[in-house]
């Protein structure tokens, strides 16, 4: 694990709304852009699974990209990530993600538990950072 400092918490919560951002009351689709971390990504159901061939895992959500100097990037997310939990609480869908994020305050560890595929070999990997103190 390697600890890695967030520069800036209005990189991950912005003051003002973005389009894609979860609106509180309102459903959040299967599929999400989060621009405040840098990720777009999906729930992982069966037929996902089936389709990246993915026969290890039975929840998550999958990054399917990664923008460039992104927080996700800097902390070092990739493509074909499965999120499986954040700060050690069990997430199952795009929603589950949110939910737990929205948790998280100034000061506070984030813990991301992903499972990362590299070479027919499925390895667990925890991304972690320290939420800064507010302004």
């Amino acid at each position: 694990e390697t600890p890695v400092r967030v520069a800036s918490r209005d990189r991950l919560f912005p003051t003002t709304g973005m389009a894609d951002d979860p609106v509180p009351g309102q459903p959040v689709s299967e599929r999400a852009i989060n621009r405040n971390l840098g990720l777009r990504i999906d729930t992982l159901t069966a037929k996902l699974a089936g389709q990246l061939k993915i026969r290890d895992l039975a929840h998550g959500v999958i990054v399917r990209e990664v923008e460039p100097t992104s927080f996700a990037d800097e902390t070092g997310f990739i493509q074909g990530d499965v999120i499986v939990a954040v700060n050690h609480v069990a997430v199952y869908t795009v929603r589950d993600f949110h939910h737990e994020l929205a948790k998280i305050r100034p000061g506070q560890d984030v813990l991301f538990k992903v499972s990362r595929r590299q070479d027919d070999e499925t390895y667990t990997v925890f991304l972690a950072g320290v939420m800064p103190e507010g302004k």
